[in-house]
């Protein structure tokens, strides 16, 4: 009881000390002027493909230009920064996951892609080999796999 009576109290102080405040203020200019930082989103669905821009405003220092995240598997609900990349790709890489992350070889590969996308074969090629050049899909011990981990600039670590 008495910590709802402290919380309310503090509630209510904060509430009237912003309320005089943003008399004199209006707009943004009344919420910048009580927050060290804004933390903005904005969620866009692509052809089915969620994706989640997160950037900030400091009051003292330099913003934080928006970065692309991904989430890592489906209702994971864990967000990586992920390079800005075109939705095909981005489709690519989801379809090879979801058949397992691993292949045999190039063409086994492409066999997954031709399927899933409905892409013919030579379409297939070009885009595993845009993966390749990304660092997204990388060649360990003869097997194809996807990166695990990806830095800001989309290469594996």
């Amino acid at each position: 009881m008495l910590a709802r009576a402290l919380i309310g109290g503090l509630l209510s102080t904060v509430v009237a000390l912003v309320a005089r405040t943003t008399r004199t203020l209006s707009g943004s200019g009344a919420i910048t002027a009580h927050a060290d930082v804004i933390v903005c989103q904005e969620r866009e669905v692509e052809n089915g493909v969620e994706l989640l821009h997160l950037g900030a405003y400091l009051r003292d220092g330099a913003d934080v230009e928006p970065m692309l995240l991904r989430e890592t598997c489906s209702e994971s609900f864990l967000w990586e920064i992920t390079p800005d990349m075109p939705l095909e790709l981005t489709l690519c890489v989801d379809a090879l996951r979801d058949a397992g992350g691993s292949f045999a070889s190039r063409t086994a590969a492409v066999a997954v892609l031709q399927q899933s996308m409905g892409s013919g074969r030579s379409t297939g090629f070009t885009r595993l080999n845009d993966l390749f050049k990304r660092g997204l899909v990388v060649e360990s011990d003869g097997v194809l796999k996807l990166a695990e981990t990806l830095d800001d600039a989309g290469k594996s670590k």
